[in-house]
């Protein structure tokens, strides 16, 4: 009888505001009386149960929604076998303002077709952290068949972008002539750029370059590269990093062509943002 007891309220509080029987519900830790408070970069644990009359439950999806991202997917997925409980797990984005309010959505779902949907509430409170530099990276002249491309998650390993398997993932790639004269970044996965060379690379933060990437004109490619270039990238309106072109070599031998670059990205593989958008 208190098991009995227990599921039917579970069941009649799916929507947490309304006493209603439903077929399919969802309980998710912390409550929703919690006022939950993180900073950017952050991650903050859901715990979940599922209860259902029939079978199983057998989709779970995550969305959020903040007046600066709008509506994004965090999670779609289906289970086999049923599933009782799921930890999920959300990394607060970093985002050009002092705080943001995200609304997470939770909908389950069971096999037969019942839905439940609850919701909770966070603050994002961005944190200024100075970001590590990776220096040492090095994009070779096209023409020498060397590694002339990289991307923004990974900047260090670099590869050709005409030859290698991660020609897809060439956020930047090196666009040159033969003498090594005219420089050119473009991408070839939509990434935009700004050159601000007034830009504080030195005490870059992510608040920092989100909100000068935001505010400036983007563009899908940067010419006429020099030494001390500042070129803050990112796809669409979410900025990903900050480059300064540390040197250009053009000596007698053009197999040592090259572009040297240091980066500070910020830290996007922890993040449950969904694609680029």
């Amino acid at each position: 009888m208190l098991f009995a007891a227990s599921l039917f309220l579970g069941l009649s509080s799916c929507n947490e505001d309304q006493k209603e029987l439903s077929d399919v519900a969802i309980l998710v830790s912390p409550n929703a009386g919690t006022r939950m408070v993180t900073a950017s970069g952050e991650k903050t644990r859901f715990q979940l149960e599922f209860y259902t009359t029939h079978d199983r439950v057998s989709r779970l999806k995550v969305r959020s929604f903040d007046s600066v991202e709008g509506d994004l997917m965090q999670l779609d997925t289906t289970f086999a076998t049923k599933p009782t409980t799921y930890d999920f797990i959300y990394t607060a984005p970093y985002v050009s303002r002092d705080s943001l309010e995200v609304l997470l959505t939770f909908e389950a779902w069971d096999n037969v077709g019942n839905r439940c949907e609850v919701h909770r509430t966070l603050i994002i409170k961005n944190q200024s952290v100075v970001i590590a530099e990776k220096s040492g990276i090095v994009l070779w002249s096209p023409f020498s068949g060397r590694s002339d491309a990289l991307s923004f998650s990974n900047p260090s390993q670099t590869f050709s972008w005409q030859h290698s398997p991660d020609s897809i993932n060439a956020d930047i790639y090196l666009l040159t002539d033969e003498s090594f004269t005219s420089l050119s970044l473009l991408s070839n996965t939509k990434a935009k750029m700004v050159r601000n060379n007034n830009f504080d690379y030195a005490s870059a933060t992510a608040l920092s370059i989100q909100v000068v990437y935001e505010s400036s004109y983007r563009s899908d490619l940067v010419d006429q590269l020099r030494i001390n270039d500042i070129i803050l990238v990112g796809h669409n309106n979410r900025a990903e990093g900050v480059f300064r072109i540390q040197n250009i070599i053009r000596n007698d031998n053009p197999e040592d062509y090259c572009v040297q670059l240091a980066f500070k990205g910020i830290d996007f593989s922890l993040q449950n943002h969904g694609d680029r958008f």
